[in-house]
């Protein structure tokens, strides 16, 4: 009841800000958002839908409150083909009802506002800049870091930053470890990045409180893949009584145990029509020393016992602008170092050892934006992220169960809190990964005098995925080595992982009601069967992975 205690003092301090708030003597507005997202897989059905209603309020010229709550469901039904029945069959499960504090924060900033209009070659507003000015977010907001290249999600801390003419300097600090829609088993891309195991298990789902013996949703299987451990008495010998007495206790209160993330960034903007931004990020990760491993007696069965431990801090660049006319650039470059916690089976014992985190990523992007009623405009991209063959991918989980040479210090892995969109089929994540995009957007109806249809939108994109360590693991996870008559063998065309092609249709019908569908194929490297290589060496397997989503939004 311990997880309860703490999620219900959490409301009672909300509940006593909006009270607070309600009792200011300003005019507060009141809107809300409806959301829904519906797409079909290669074999399932998911759909998301939300109603957010959210609450702005000026207090006066140097404070403003927001906030913004959300109610949704979700759920996704399983289409499974079997060898005997030509009939698909259909298993619904996941249904989900979620409520959310997607933000909530006070501003304060100064009440003097200078602004400055940037203005294009035909004297249009381009861009509007605020000089001298400071502002500070503090409580559940949502911070963008590195042009989203790096970080992009909700937490809860401060941010702020002060400008002076062109110059910027901002300042962040948050956690996310009050999220607690992990808790129902409810993902948000937006607040839950996912460096180790722990990162996806720290909040025992809400499905374990059906069992029996559930103990608030802890379970002591560590046979199973919930690493979600309640510390039983006469179960296992690792321990002492004592010492599971305690450790159920830190487990009960690490459920807050998430990860906090800081750093600051300088920008200088329209320096001759380009901006430059250095900035650095910290990701530390709040998992107890006690819970990296657990049972460590229990060799086999590692790949459930092992929680890990990611920190890790980046220094990034950037630099974007006008080229010449209408040919624009971007490009971002991050080095990152820390540490990854590892795990060693010598044959009698487990080791947990730290390697030193060091690697790297790259974003290029060239673009052009025609003058042409229905503004058409074509972009280059070139994104690449460093791998190590001696890391695998496990639900996202950036894992080292054991290296090759023992004596190896080092992950030359690139791991980032969030990573770029690449596509829509897959979107994998920038690790072990090189991408090569070509994407065109039009308007094609921007010649009609009808603001309606001069709004509709196409975008295409093509993109080429590699695989930069061809030893390594990426969103494939199948590697070019493979046995033939008792040898081993080497297979370079699988640095090439596949091709895929997107089509997305975009259409402003008013200013509060969009609607969007998107279409994806991804087409893999035939030579990356999902068959054995050792029984069918040169088969090859062309199963393309397809994903239609329809997307709505509408706000009141």
């Amino acid at each position: 009841m311990q997880v309860k205690k703490i999620f219900n003092n959490y409301i009672l301090v909300l509940i006593f800000i909006l009270i607070t708030v309600f009792n200011i003597n300003s005019q507060p507005f009141l809107g809300g958002i409806f959301y829904t997202y519906n797409y079909f897989e290669n074999d399932k059905f998911n759909t998301v839908d939300t109603l957010s209603f959210f609450l702005s309020q000026k207090i006066n010229d140097k404070v403003y409150f927001y906030s913004r709550f959300t109610g949704g469901f979700k759920f996704y039904t399983d289409i499974l083909r079997t060898e005997d029945m030509e009939a698909y069959s259909i298993d619904l499960e996941n249904f989900y009802f979620i409520p959310s504090i997607d933000l909530l924060f006070f501003e304060f900033r100064s009440k003097k506002i200078d602004r400055a209009l940037i203005l294009d070659e035909n004297d249009n507003i381009k861009k509007i800049v605020n000089y001298d000015l400071f502002l500070l977010k503090i409580g559940r907001i949502y911070v963008n870091h590195s042009s989203g290249f790096l970080l992009r999600m909700r937490g809860d801390g401060l941010d702020t930053f002060f400008t002076i003419q062109n110059f910027k300097l901002r300042l962040f600090g948050f956690t996310n470890s009050f999220e607690y829609l992990p808790f129902f088993n409810f993902e948000d891309p937006s607040s839950v990045p996912v460096f180790t195991r722990w990162d996806k298990k720290r909040y025992p789902p809400l499905s374990n409180r059906l069992l029996d013996n559930d103990h608030d949703g802890f379970i002591s299987d560590i046979k199973t893949p919930d690493y979600n451990f309640f510390f039983k008495n006469k179960l296992y010998t690792d321990y002492s009584i004592e010492e599971k007495e305690r450790l159920n206790n830190l487990r009960y209160a690490s459920v807050l145990a998430g990860r906090i993330f800081t750093g600051f960034s300088i920008d200088l903007f329209q320096f001759y029509f380009q901006n430059f931004s250095l900035g650095f990020l910290a990701n530390i990760d709040l998992i107890p020393n006690e819970f990296v491993l657990v049972y460590p007696s229990h060799i086999s069965n590692v790949p459930f016992t092992f929680g890990g431990k990611y920190n890790s801090f980046y220094i990034s660049f950037n630099a974007n602008g006008r080229i010449a006319g209408n040919f624009y650039y971007n490009f971002e470059a991050v080095y990152q170092t820390g540490t990854n916690a590892s795990c060693f089976n010598t044959g009698s014992e487990l080791i947990v050892d730290d390697k030193i985190i060091q690697s790297f990523s790259l974003n290029a992007k060239l673009s052009y934006f025609f003058n042409h009623a229905t503004t058409p405009s074509i972009h280059i991209e070139f994104a690449y992220g460093h791998g190590d063959e001696n890391v695998d991918f496990i639900d996202d989980a950036v894992v080292i169960w054991e290296q090759k040479n023992p004596k190896y210090k080092f992950d030359h892995n690139f791991r980032s809190p969030t990573s770029p969109k690449l596509g829509y089929a897959l979107e994998p994540k920038l690790s072990n990964l090189a991408v090569i995009i070509l994407t065109n957007s039009v308007k094609p109806f921007g010649f009609v005098k009808n603001e309606v249809f001069s709004r509709f939108l196409i975008e295409t994109a093509l993109l080429i995925f590699m695989r930069p360590i061809i030893k390594g693991d990426s969103f494939l996870p199948e590697k070019p080595i493979y046995q033939k008559d008792g040898e081993e063998k080497n297979s370079p065309i699988k640095a090439y992982l596949g091709t895929e092609i997107d089509i997305i249709l975009k259409w402003q019908v008013f200013s509060d009601l969009n609607i969007e569908l998107k279409n994806a194929v991804f087409i893999p490297n035939g030579k990356i069967h999902y068959s054995s290589d050792a029984n069918y060496p040169d088969l090859d397997n062309y199963t393309p992975y397809w994903r239609i989503g329809l997307i709505m939004s509408m706000s009141f």
